[in-house]
């Protein structure tokens, strides 16, 4: 989790920075609304993709715990 926080902090300065420096003066605002507009309508997808890579992760660490590599399973 602590990783996660630095990355995205990190990601946020340097997103927030390059727009700046990048898109004109005279165009900012619109391109910022745009911008946050778009992270609020993905938001729901990504944590639906979240919850569903989570879920697989641990259902394949729990399937390795009832079953350890080398050891054969009856069947």
């Amino acid at each position: 989790m602590f990783g996660a926080g630095i990355t995205s902090d990190v990601f946020g300065v340097l997103w927030a920075t390059t727009i700046q420096r990048e898109i004109p003066e005279r165009a900012l605002s619109r391109i910022s609304s745009y911008d946050r507009f778009g992270a609020a309508l993905l938001s729901p997808q990504g944590h639906t993709l979240r919850t569903a890579a989570e879920a697989s992760s641990t259902a394949a660490v729990s399937s390795d715990v009832e079953h350890p590599v080398g050891e054969e399973t009856a069947g």
